[in-house]
């Protein structure tokens, strides 16, 4: 018997179990505070207008926004993010969407039109004013510039290809040469000269490109 040697019986020790934990899902938490994104919105334009693109580092941004480096980056992971965030945060708050109507060579006034408000009244001007010398050694932000126009130039192809198939353009002329000659002399004017960019500019480069068919502009 057991007890006649001293011994003991163990007993079977309880394995203790715990309910499963759900993982943590990462989008959940804290919500983003709009005051926080708008400091540092702010201050990556404050920083590329006074010393241009390389001083918007992810460093230099935090201070001038009064925040911690972590702060930046929980909300962008690098500074192209950043540089895209802000930028779509200035065409969202600060411009308004070209004017639709029904006339072709009217619509590409309007959306040339708002290219120029773009470069003129927002911060959109300066930061590529700050990018321009750096675009042929930064791929990426070469690229980053290509994205936000992808759209617009899209767009204005879209209104000439309705102006050449009712008869406003020559059936011969090339689309995307045709867009290049426009949009690129408005940003040669911005960029290059720093002569007066209006909507007038806009009129009378329409009826210089297009010829004939829009001397109606």
């Amino acid at each position: 018997r057991m007890e006649a040697t001293g011994c003991r019986r163990a007993r079977p020790r309880r394995r203790c179990t715990r309910p499963a934990v759900a993982a943590r899902d990462p989008s959940r938490g804290r919500p983003r505070r709009p005051d926080i994104d708008k400091a540092i919105f702010a201050a990556t334009v404050a920083l590329i207008r006074e010393s241009g693109l390389e001083a918007a580092n992810i460093g230099a941004v935090a201070h001038r926004a009064d925040v911690s480096r972590p702060t930046v980056y929980r909300r962008f992971k690098d500074k192209r993010a950043l540089l895209e965030a802000c930028i779509t945060d200035i065409i969202n708050q600060q411009l308004q969407a070209p004017r639709q109507v029904a006339d072709p060579l009217q619509q590409i006034v309007e959306l040339l039109a708002n290219t120029v408000q773009m470069l003129t009244t927002t911060p959109i001007g300066d930061m590529y004013r700050a990018a321009l010398p750096h675009i042929n050694k930064d791929p990426e932000l070469a690229d980053l510039i290509g994205t936000f126009g992808a759209t617009r130039r899209k767009a204005l192809n879209q209104a000439l290809n309705a102006a050449q198939t009712n008869g406003l353009l020559a059936s011969g002329d090339d689309i995307e040469v045709v867009g290049v000659a426009l949009v690129g002399a408005i940003y040669m004017r911005f960029l290059m000269t720093g002569r007066k960019l209006d909507r007038a500019y806009v009129e009378t480069l329409c009826r210089a490109v297009l010829g004939d068919g829009a001397s109606m502009i």
